[in-house]
């Protein structure tokens, strides 16, 4: 998945990754989970085992709040996997980040890069809202804001 270019082109920096640089990115994703006590699950196809692309919540150091984040394969998309995943990760991050401060005054959030439509249709029917631009590896995103959970 991170070698293709059409699945890494809304992700990270944009560019596909060599065979190492994804190691590194695999392994932090298992780091995040132990320091932050969550993360990026894969996702697979229920019958067949088959990867199907990544999708959790991820908070890298100096990012204002938990981030929903989806990524599939090119053979993944189209088939809702995005759309029932992120709600899933929505009303999860709801439950278990409710008691983190700062996410209980920024709620969560998704960060589009903005001729992502496909990410942007998924995040606007789960409610959440765009807020604004931001600088992200080296681009600029858009944050979309989901609306805080009921108390």
């Amino acid at each position: 998945m991170q070698r293709d270019p059409e699945t890494m082109r809304f992700l990270g920096d944009g560019t596909p990754q060599t065979r190492a640089i994804a190691w590194r990115a695999v392994a932090a994703m298992i780091g995040h989970w132990e320091i932050r006590g969550f993360g990026l699950w894969a996702v697979e196809d229920r019958a067949s085992g088959v990867f199907l692309g990544r999708m959790g919540l991820w908070e890298p150091e100096g990012w204002e709040c938990p981030e929903i984040s989806y990524a599939l394969t090119t053979a993944a998309r189209g088939h809702g996997y995005a759309s029932e995943g992120a709600r899933a990760v929505l009303a999860h991050g709801n439950r278990q980040l409710a008691t983190r401060l700062h996410t209980q005054k920024t709620g969560l959030a998704s960060f589009i890069r903005r001729d992502n439509s496909a990410s942007i249709r998924v995040a606007t029917a789960l409610g959440a809202c765009f807020e604004k631009t931001i600088e992200l590896f080296g681009s600029t995103a858009d944050v979309y804001r989901y609306p805080l959970p009921s108390p």
